[in-house]
């Protein structure tokens, strides 16, 4: 993740900001009917008849025909209500490619982080998991008025490995980012004397983890990428421990994997999960490698799940786009300071830095897009062809969008994970697949099928009102009409950007 600054306090002020904003415009209830909608939910989810669906206090009580009216009823018909989308795969602090210098960060900045929330909830993300993330921002978001339900993982890393690569040592062993320094004996010569190694044990930053309310550990295989080459990666041993005492909290290991090497590394260590797909194949592993029909076999064999994250790939390379800033749903995304700004000189740093890898073998800028194209093709050809062929072989694929994985302003909240959605399309998935994906599987996947998930009596009433039927076409996420949050009522339209 790039490094950003962005004040703790300020997540707290914009909930002032959001109270008043959202006092006249969300039907707050106690009760709340939705009459005559069709439901769709579960593993195996289909359209049921039209059938009333009862709230109160936030929790679905009943769903059944004629139900007796409430203080606020809603008319469902030729409507459907299903689960609200979870996203198991988000960075929450900072904005995509902004870097605050000196304490100094325009008006945009403060706009942006309003905005961030809103725009889960317009996508209809109700639920997120940061995947590094502490307790006190997590409790800073979740104290927000109107903000998906956020829960986090704490990270293990070691020294100069992914994703602190670029710090010196000065500041890995002195800043916040000791706290999530595991001691790791093959790397003994590089922590200094005063290093707590007794207290940065698997055993006890699993526990401490646990303690401050983490739902998961990630840790990271990255052998390097860019600039970045002969990264060290942690040895098998190390990685099996912090399973094996995160297992005994009840919480799930998830890795960072991205390659041929480190997906082997995961089956062979038994993480629970992978967080990305398989985009680097080839010539970087064993003489007895497996092929890709054989590691999807694998993962479904092993119960290990895996997150494609198909869009991480196919949106950097969207940075490259003439016409990206045409794309008409980015006005409900982000506020227009912020859009203006990624298009002047000082935005474009990022697309600058990376055009660097392109030479200068190119006419203007759409010729340039045409060769990054082709460059990614690669990739993302393996990212699809692999996820396709996990879904076939049975494997469990949970919908996480990594947003955003990088200051790309290609991969903004909420709509990131929309591409996502048409990304799972693009490799063949059924729209079943993926809808199961981003509700009760993923719910099951962090613990919380006993209250989100499903539309069911007795599970928080966390909803999405669609006008299309989302098991038809993926096209249909785009017609929600409103945004049922903790019980509360919000029309789609008032979460939008140009309503800030």
């Amino acid at each position: 993740m790039l490094n950003q600054t962005v004040s703790k306090n300020r997540i707290s002020l914009w909930c002032l900001f959001l109270v008043a904003v959202f006092s006249w415009k969300v039907a707050f209830a106690e009760e709340l009917l939705i009459r005559n909608v069709h439901i769709i939910s579960g593993d195996k989810p289909n359209v049921s008849s039209p059938k009333d669906v009862f709230i109160r206090d936030g929790i679905i009580l009943n769903i059944g025909h004629d139900l007796p009216p409430s203080k606020t009823v809603i008319e469902g018909k030729n409507q459907y209500l299903i689960p609200g989308l979870i996203d198991t795969h988000v960075h929450l602090q900072g904005i995509p490619g902004v870097i605050t210098k000196d304490g100094k960060q325009p008006k945009f900045v403060d706009e942006a982080i309003a905005q961030i929330p809103r725009s889960y909830l317009y996508f209809g993300f109700t639920t997120l998991l940061d995947l590094i993330s502490h307790r006190s921002f997590i409790e800073d978001w979740n104290n927000q008025s109107v903000a998906p339900q956020a829960f986090f993982c704490h990270s293990i890393i070691i020294p100069d490995g992914y994703p602190i690569q670029g710090n010196s040592h000065k500041h890995q062993f002195s800043s916040p980012l000791v706290h999530s320094l595991v001691f790791n004996p093959e790397q003994s010569e590089l922590y200094p004397s005063n290093f707590p190694k007794a207290e940065q044990t698997p055993e006890k930053m699993v526990n401490r983890a646990k303690n401050e309310g983490a739902r998961c550990i990630k840790v990271f295989y990255e052998k390097g990428f860019g600039r970045w080459k002969n990264l060290p990666v942690p040895p098998i041993a190390l990685i099996q421990e912090i399973i094996q005492h995160a297992h005994k909290q009840d919480l799930i290991v998830l890795l960072h994997a991205n390659s041929q090497t480190s997906h082997e590394f995961g089956l062979a260590s038994k993480v629970d999960g992978i967080v990305h797909g398989m985009w680097h194949w080839g010539n970087l592993s064993t003489a007895n490698t497996l092929t890709k029909r054989q590691f999807a076999k694998r993962y479904a064999e092993t119960n290990i799940w895996v997150q494609p994250t198909i869009q991480v790939i196919a949106g950097e390379k969207e940075i490259f786009k003439p016409t990206f800033f045409l794309h008409k749903a980015l006005e409900h995304v982000m506020p227009k300071s912020l859009l203006d700004w990624y298009q002047s000189d000082e935005g474009q740093w990022m697309k600058n830095d990376l055009s660097q890898n392109f030479g200068n073998d190119f006419e203007d800028a759409e010729d340039l897009y045409l060769k990054v194209k082709d460059a990614y093709s690669t990739p993302i050809n393996n990212l699809l062809s692999f996820t396709k062929m996990l879904s076939q072989e049975g494997a469990t694929l949970l919908f996480g969008s990594d947003t955003p994985s990088g200051p790309f302003y290609t991969q903004f909240p909420g709509i990131n994970g929309r591409w996502e959605m048409d990304r799972w399309m693009d490799a063949g998935l059924s729209p079943n697949v993926l809808f199961t994906s981003m509700t009760v599987q993923n719910a099951r996947a962090i613990g919380m099928e006993a209250s989100i998930g499903q539309v069911s009596v007795g599970m928080k009433a966390n909803l999405l009102l669609l006008n299309e039927n989302p098991l038809v076409d993926v096209s249909a996420y785009d017609t929600i009409n409103k945004v049922i949050l903790n019980g509360v009522v919000i029309d789609r339209h008032m979460l939008s950007a140009t309503e800030l």
